[in-house]
Order: C-alpha cells, then sequence, then structure tokens
C-alpha cells in the first residue's frame, strides 16, 4: 500500500488537535466515513486516532441503532431479534465500534448506543427499555459532551441534540406504528413499540446555520476531504428547547410532499390536501401511497 495515497492515523491525530479536541473530551460520532476520504486501515484507524487524542479520560459514543419497522409487517420479522450484537444501520464507524472488545453497548431494543472509554460502562447501563427516548444523549449534554460531525449535509444529519429537544418538549407527530422483536427481562421474545417522533435531515440540518449565528459551534475546519463541525452538546439542546418552544414547526423543511414533515407534525405549516396535491404533481406516487398509509393507520407520536 502507498501511503502517499492515503490519510494515515497520524495526519488524522494532527487534524483532529487542530480543531480543538482534547483529552478527557466525551465525543458524539456522527461521521461519514466516505467523506474523509481513503484512508489507511478505513474506520478502525479514525477510531483509534479519536481514541487517541481523547485519551484514557475520554469516552466516544455512537448512535448505533436497530432499524424499525412497520408493526403491521411484524409477522414477517419473527425471526429478527434485536440484540448487543445486532449490527446497525447508521453506517461503518458505528458498525465497527461494535465490534471492538472493549465496547459496552445500551440494553434498549432500538436505541443500541455503544460507547468505548471512560463513561462508556456508565452511559449504557443507565440508558434502558424504560429510558426517556434519547435520554443518553441528554446525559452526555449534562455531563459538557461535544458533538463531532464529519460530512456534508448530504452525509450527516443534525447535531445531535435536535431530537432531545423534540422529545423534551414532547411535540406530536402521526406516524405509522415501528418496533423491533427483542428478548425482555423474562426471556420471552416481545414487539417492542417505537414510541418518539421521527425528524427531517433537511430540517435538521437546515439549523446548522443558526447554530453558526448564535455562535454555538466551537470549531469548524477539515479531516481530510470532509467538513467538520464540533459543538457543545449541553449549548445546542438549550438552544434547540428554547426555539422550539417558541416556533415548534423550526426544525421542518419547506416540502409539502416530506414524509418526515409536510402534515404529519401537529405543528406543520402544510396540511393533508396541499401534500397529496404536490405528490401527486411531482409524480412522487410512492410518497402519495406513504401518505395514504399514513392516513388509515397512523398514531400521533409521542403518545
Amino acid at each position: 500500500m502507498d501511503e502517499k495515497k492515503y490519510i494515515t492515523k497520524n495526519q488524522l491525530i494532527n487534524e483532529f488537535l487542530e480543531l480543538g479536541l482534547k483529552k478527557g473530551d466525551i465525543l458524539n460520532l456522527k461521521i461519514s466515513l466516505k467523506s474523509i476520504g481513503r484512508i489507511q486501515n478505513g474506520a478502525e484507524t479514525v477510531i483509534d486516532a479519536l481514541l487517541e487524542v481523547v485519551g484514557k479520560e475520554g469516552t466516544l459514543v455512537t448512535d448505533s441503532f436497530i432499524k424499525p419497522y412497520p408493526s403491521y409487517l411484524r409477522l414477517l420479522h419473527t425471526n429478527e431479534i434485536s440484540t448487543e450484537k445486532s449490527l446497525s444501520y447508521a453506517g461503518a464507524i458505528t458498525n465497527t465500534i461494535i465490534k471492538r472488545n472493549d465496547v459496552y453497548r445500551a440494553s434498549h431494543p432500538i436505541q443500541r448506543f455503544a460507547a468505548v472509554g471512560k463513561h462508556a460502562k456508565y452511559l449504557t447501563e443507565n440508558f434502558t427499555i424504560k429510558s426517556e427516548p434519547y435520554g443518553f444523549l441528554k446525559e452526555m449534554a449534562m455531563m459538557g459532551a461535544k458533538n463531532i460531525r464529519i460530512g456534508s449535509k448530504d452525509k450527516v444529519v443534525g447535531v445531535g441534540t435536535t431530537h432531545v429537544a423534540i422529545c423534551e418538549l414532547r411535540l406530536q407527530q402521526l406516524l405509522i406504528p415501528r418496533g423491533v422483536y427483542y428478548i425482555n427481562d423474562k426471556g420471552k421474545k416481545e414487539f417492542y413499540y417505537a414510541g418518539w417522533a421521527n425528524g427531517c435531515p433537511n430540517g435538521f440540518n437546515n439549523l446548522i446555520d443558526l447554530y453558526r449565528s448564535k455562535k454555538l459551534i466551537i470549531s469548524e475546519g477539515m479531516v481530510g476531504n470532509a467538513e467538520v463541525i464540533i459543538t457543545s452538546m449541553k449549548s445546542t439542546l438549550e438552544f434547540e428547547i428554547d426555539l422550539f418552544s417558541k416556533k415548534p414547526n423550526a426544525f421542518l423543511c419547506d416540502d409539502p410532499t416530506c414524509t418526515f414533515c409536510s402534515f404529519t407534525w401537529v405543528n406543520s405549516e402544510f396540511n393533508i390536501s396541499k401534500a397529496l396535491i404536490e405528490s401527486l404533481k411531482t409524480k412522487r406516487l410512492k410518497t402519495l401511497f406513504y401518505f395514504i398509509k399514513l392516513l388509515i393507520l397512523g398514531k400521533y407520536y409521542p403518545k
């Protein structure tokens, strides 16, 4: 392998240090590996570089979630059981961390956060099926954690706290019930329903300019070929709670055919008829069928 053509661990360490990361940092990772470029030994090198930068007193966290499916299809998924060994849909960094010998992973059926480092055991053991949705990230925010997002707006979503703010304010969204099978504390298979609202990638990322204008971004720069934004989770969470309490649709996009936004939120500016008409006009038949299913099967979350 010609090292000159690949991004090395030492290069990553230097770039992370230039961005202001330091020993003892608790980091929530939102990373598009491909955006960084060709990395020697791939995801393992990125993780090893971050661990060297934060040291033994630091902690790395990934949202290694299990993808839920519509509850009306659950009979087709009876053999798919969510466990602490289940792979996540969240990408290469997440699934590489899951396989580490020193990883701790939350027992929650869907929100199976994975963590490595000083606070990994504490954070994962205290987040269970009975915890508040995204309570793991709220706890990180209160501990002074940082969110590091590596990748452009079309590759990475949010800064790790927007879902927390939505759940804290109990904002309601119409969704088709969804969930996964897991093994309960009595050793029996059970279907777990996801009882929280969903977000729109475009809407969440539209908030980044607001974070910047409010000086909530700690640092910005590049790692390899990728854009990097580092934020204080406590600061963005406090800002979002204040913003959404005054303007509950601030995190929504402006596309009337968006299946995350549109008429699904109680506070959306759109309505059912506009969503259906725009879906027909733009020939988005899949979107149209989804809206119809939503009207027939949908329920509001949080309950």
